[in-house]
């Protein structure tokens, strides 16, 4: 079979606009997202794919009614296969009601024989957005209004559920203030993104608070060194991202502190919209930490704005201090940052509030825009009365044009020492909380009284307040030593929820031995269970932490949670003659949930000079008046104190 002279005839009409969508022509409007309010231009690609050189009116339309443009908008003239990129005026202003929006662009010529090239549709998301100051403090439901999460690598992220979540484990402030946090171990890509935010034509900055804490509690840990933790900005409504367009990365070289810093960026080269997110990239590796970010702020850069951080925002400030001597010199220290463009320095001063004028000041180097300073002032002598002070620290920097970020405040609490022996805790006055499991995972925080405190930085997990037997049958004791009832109050350590090793640091109040030669301190304790860990005692004086100043106690030593309590006694002489001294219980974990060890009854006291006690008598019994030889008659002495004697004798 052959075939020959086959022909196609194509219709080629004389009269044909039409309209480009942007896969035929990438200079027509794509379907995009836009703020609310924000102002949009439109423009398409007009084509004339007629046989006739002519132009055509071209229009829009929107879906919520709005008019079409004007009428008399036309293309040039365009020759057959030619095309117009052709731009509406005035912008669009999109709608103050969030939603998808269908604008059609078309071709409106009279003579034209094939409308089904006239129209293009163009799909515009209309989102919320929000003029600066911006402020998120992540305090209220989750995530918050106009925030969203999403998974996977940039350009763009599919939103959807990540593991980004809101936790109060970063207590900034030393308050329970939720942050944004994220467990960055599993090897996800996942991100949380703030709203649209207007920047408009002023040079803004972001700030906001960062810390980093082992997995699900507060406890200091470094970011491992796979892991990274981007802050992006997005210029085209979130629609594409990129890691090179970063305000910042955190890794293990820039890990921040458990503490938590505030951070603050330029955003000057940026105009207009923008979206920014926090996308972390794990990699599956140890250690297990967690990322919290708080108090997420973009607001315009000033020209004249000086600022002093707290410790929660900068590490090297000084941080509330819960337990000063009374009468002790304490050092004042604070960090001060220069927030506004304009390069220059600034007076710092403090008092304590409540005191009129400056008690003290400082003056910083001269700072550029974000650089910061630590200021240290003359020591403060604490009052000689007990209680809670207020220290204020503040620039003064003529012109300030910020002043929400002028003062900060410490809190000192002032203790006096005790001196009066002997002195007996026995925690019936401490209320416990009614926490169940180990710090790291319970609701609530036992709040120590009479001077005692938990150590807030150097350990895993706190000692608890509790009576009436601890949440286990199978560890700890099921009544307290005295008064030996099941309301009775004693501290313990809870092993359930908490891992080998973990430590508990309980801290006494201080102490004056001045008129002690060699004090001494016992305590009662219960250690049942079959995984008990080791209580050790440690001693601080000389500005220093003595450990294990007597044998430190390991392992189970009851057989049961009804069996008696035991005492220890521990000689304190090292610190005869001092003052400013305390004492600290050292808790630590043994290898599973039946660890439990407690406390109870502490007493300080300095024994009796010269306490000897006669333990025994040699007798004799003579032969006769005329051959009796007499030995020496002695007794035997048990020397109760320190000080030296000599053996009684006669």
């Amino acid at each position: 079979m052959f075939m020959d002279d086959i022909s196609i005839c194509t219709v080629v009409t004389q009269h044909d606009y039409a309209t480009l969508s942007n896969a035929l022509d990438s200079r027509s409007m794509p379907d995009t997202t836009v703020a609310t309010g924000s102002a949009v231009t439109f423009r398409i690609v007009a084509l004339n794919g007629g046989m006739t050189t002519e132009s055509s009116p071209i229009q829009w339309t929107c879906s919520t009614g709005t008019p079409t443009s004007d009428s008399d908008e036309n293309t040039p003239s365009l020759a057959p296969n030619d095309t117009e990129y052709h731009i509406f005026a005035p912008d669009w202003i999109a709608p103050g009601t969030p939603g998808e929006y269908t604008v059609k662009f078309f071709t409106a010529l009279g003579t034209d024989e094939d409308p089904s090239n006239d129209t293009t549709t163009v799909q515009i998301t209309v989102v919320q957005s929000y003029p600066t100051p911006y402020t998120q403090n992540f305090d209220d439901s989750y995530p918050p209004t106009d925030w969203y999460e999403a998974i996977g690598n940039p350009p763009p992220p599919v939103p959807g559920s990540s593991s980004w979540a809101k936790s109060n484990n970063f207590a900034n402030d030393g308050i329970s203030s939720p942050g944004a946090v994220m467990n960055v171990y599993g090897t996800d890509r996942d991100w949380l993104i703030s709203p649209l935010i207007n920047l408009g034509s002023s040079a803004c900055k972001l700030t906001y608070k960062v810390a980093v804490t082992d997995d699900y509690d507060s406890d200091p840990e470094t970011m491992a060194a796979e892991d990274t933790v981007f802050v992006l900005i997005s210029t085209d409504g979130g629609i594409t991202w990129d890691k090179n367009q970063r305000i910042t990365l955190y890794t293990n070289t820039n890990s921040p502190p458990n503490s938590g810093l505030i951070q603050s960026f330029s955003l000057s080269a940026y105009t207009g919209y923008a979206r920014f997110a926090f996308f972390t990239v794990g990699a599956g590796e140890s250690p297990d930490m967690d990322i919290h970010f708080d108090d997420f702020q973009v607001q315009e850069i000033v020209d004249d704005d000086f600022g002093v951080l707290s410790h929660a925002r900068n590490s090297a400030s000084m941080s509330d201090t819960a337990f000063v001597l009374a009468g002790s010199e304490i050092d004042l220290y604070i960090v001060a940052k220069n927030f506004g463009t304009n390069a220059q320095s600034s007076d710092v001063g403090w008092r304590q509030a409540g005191d009129h004028g400056v008690s003290g000041s400082a003056t910083t180097a001269s700072l550029a825009l974000f650089e910061a300073d630590t200021l240290a002032f003359s020591a403060w002598t604490a009052p000689s009365t007990a209680g809670t002070y207020t220290l204020e620290f503040f620039t003064q920097l003529p012109g300030d044009a910020d002043h929400s970020n002028d003062t900060t405040i410490v809190h000192v609490g002032v203790v006096e020492s005790i001196s009066i022996f002997p002195w007996t805790e026995d925690f019936e006055t401490f209320t416990p909380c009614g926490g169940t499991v180990c710090l790291n995972n319970s609701t609530c925080i036992d709040e120590m009284a009479n001077d005692w405190q938990n150590d807030a930085y150097n350990d895993d997990t706190n000692w608890r307040i509790d009576s009436d037997g601890t949440q286990s049958n199978t560890t700890g004791p099921s009544q307290d030593h005295n008064p030996g009832s099941g309301d009775g109050i004693y501290l313990y350590t809870e092993a359930s929820g908490c891992t080998e090793n973990d430590e508990a640091h309980l801290v006494s109040p201080y102490f004056d031995f001045t008129t002690s030669s060699a004090p001494r301190m016992s305590f009662w304790y219960h250690m049942y269970g079959a995984s008990m860990g080791e209580l050790h005692i440690d001693l601080y004086y000389a500005g220093s932490w003595h450990n294990d100043v007597t044998a430190a106690i390991s392992g189970q030593q009851q057989s049961g949670s009804d069996e008696a309590w035991l005492e220890r006694t521990v000689d304190l002489i090292d610190v005869g003659g001092m003052n400013s001294t305390r004492f600290r219980f050292r808790g630590i974990r043994g290898d599973s949930s039946y660890s439990d060890m407690a406390i109870d009854d502490v007493t300080v006291y300095q024994p009796p000079v010269n306490n000897c006690d006669l333990t025994a008598w040699q007798t004799w019994t003579g032969q006769d008046s005329h051959s009796l030889n007499v030995d020496p008659l002695y007794t035997s002495v048990t020397n109760l104190t320190p000080q030296n004697t000599s053996p009684a004798r006669r």
